[in-house]
């Protein structure tokens, strides 16, 4: 049940419509590297605490920002969160009139 919740309304939805990293992309002001400077060390230690620990290492995250940044420049952002909202607007509805929990 939890997994399904998260799935219909965390991140699940985003990640199905953006993936993971353009998530992160869209969801800072200054894009993915902006988001790794407010919350990359946050999410290091719910990894640790979670049992499995995931490092961010500088030089990878340079190279993601980069070429998210050439695939969606920040002056674009904006455009790009009204079209991604658009589409899990859509997506969330269809999940609300026609999903239905596992058992």
């Amino acid at each position: 049940q939890s997994t399904w919740v998260s799935m219909t309304e965390g991140l699940g939805c985003r990640y199905a419509i953006t993936g993971p990293l353009k998530t992160m992309h869209l969801n800072a002001p200054g894009g993915f590297k902006d988001y790794m400077e407010r919350y990359g060390k946050g999410m290091e230690k719910v990894s640790r605490d979670m049992g499995y620990y995931v490092q961010y290492k500088e030089e990878d995250v340079e190279k993601i920002g980069n070429e998210l940044e050439t695939r969606l420049p920040t002056k674009e952002l904006e455009r790009a969160k009204v079209e991604r909202d658009c589409m899990l607007k859509r997506l969330t509805t269809s999940i609300k009139q026609d999903a239905k929990p596992p058992l």
